[in-house]
């Protein structure tokens, strides 16, 4: 018997959890150079390989990591050069970087729980929010995620 949620069955709730608890913390637009070098950051924390980065130039078209076919990069309209779609993306290269989430990846599951873990623990590390509040809102959005795997507070804060 088939599983009967959709592939990525919580993408629409991920997406919720963002814009109501995450997107107004840091809503401010990046420079080129401040996304090129946050990405390289994010890519070291995380053991991704750093990836190429294209600006859309569009206000319409969806931000994006592209993996496959022999691309590796991101995808940044002009709305989302902001700090929490800059980590959000980055964590879909970590993602992938990662066994579990490799796992989830193949599944067709782009914002799984493993997702999930890692993108919150970049939001702690990166935008200096305590990742008790965001699992605890997370929560509270119905998002499921994986259990902590090291305290990102060890981590070097960063500040924009």
């Amino acid at each position: 018997m088939s599983d009967p949620r959709p592939r990525d069955y919580q993408q629409q709730r991920v997406d919720d959890f963002e814009q109501e608890v995450v997107d107004p913390i840091a809503h401010f637009l990046l420079s080129r150079d401040d996304i090129a070098a946050l990405v390289d950051k994010l890519c070291r924390l995380t053991g991704a390989p750093v990836p190429e980065i294209r600006y859309r130039g569009s206000t319409d078209l969806a931000c994006r990591a592209v993996v496959g076919g022999g691309a590796y990069r991101l995808e940044f309209a002009d709305w989302g050069r902001t700090p929490p779609v800059v980590i959000h993306e980055c964590a879909h290269l970590a993602q992938l970087a990662d066994p579990e989430g490799r796992r989830e990846l193949q599944a067709g599951v782009h914002h799984g729980p493993v997702f999930v873990r890692l993108v919150i623990d970049l939001y702690a590390t990166f935008m200096a929010v305590e990742v008790d509040v965001l699992e605890r809102r997370a929560t509270e959005h119905r998002v499921q995620f994986a259990p902590r795997r090291v305290v990102a507070s060890n981590f070097t804060s960063v500040v924009f």
